[in-house]
Parts: C-alpha cells; sequence; structure tokens
C-alpha cells in the first residue's frame, strides 16, 4: 500500500486551495464511495445520515470501497479519515466542501 506525503497546504487540491475537511451528505449507495475517495486523498470527511441505521450500513460501503481502491494501488494520503454522524451541524462545521449524496425521488424537494 502507498503512502502520499500532503504538501504544506494538506488535504485533496480543488485548484487554489487545499481541503482538509468536508462533509458527503446521504449514506446511500454513493456517499460511503464519496467519502472513502476523499479519506483516501488526505480529507477528513464527516458522513452525514439522518437514520443511525443507514450510517451504520454505511461502515459497510466504506469498507468495500477501501477495498477497492486499495486493489486500484490508490495512494492513501496521510490526514485523511472518516467518522459518521447524524447531526448535520456537527458534519458541516468547519468544512471546506460539502457533496450532496442524497436518493433522487420524485416529490422529494
Amino acid at each position: 500500500m502507498a503512502t502520499v506525503e500532503q504538501s504544506a497546504a494538506g488535504g485533496a487540491s480543488t485548484g487554489d486551495r487545499a481541503v482538509r475537511r468536508a462533509a458527503v451528505i446521504g449514506t446511500g449507495t454513493m456517499g460511503p464511495g464519496m467519502g472513502t475517495v476523499l479519506a483516501r486523498a488526505g480529507v477528513a470527511v464527516a458522513l452525514y445520515d439522518v437514520s443511525d441505521e443507514a450510517l451504520e450500513r454505511s461502515k459497510a460501503g466504506v469498507g468495500l470501497a477501501e477495498k477497492v481502491l486499495d486493489q486500484l494501488e490508490t495512494p492513501h494520503v496521510e490526514g485523511g479519515s472518516v467518522r459518521y454522524t447524524a447531526d448535520l451541524g456537527d458534519a458541516l462545521e468547519d468544512v471546506g466542501r460539502a457533496r450532496e449524496a442524497r436518493a433522487e425521488a420524485p416529490g422529494v424537494p
């Protein structure tokens, strides 16, 4: 498994500035994978969902995504992590980026 050292700015590069903290809103099909990729890039990620059960299920998705990234020999950047929360304010605290990954359902705003 490869490890990559962060630059002085740290985190994933998004053009002019590095993102050190991010939130993924929704832990259905895509959220755990998105969070895992960001964490692998050195970002501290908060996975948020309104359901404690969904958060618990998302741990398996994170594990699967980690295995895939390992098979692809995707390097680890120091500082990345994934945590789980049902508190939206907690998830969004001090984040540089937030991504929505909720189900697209007719009639749901």
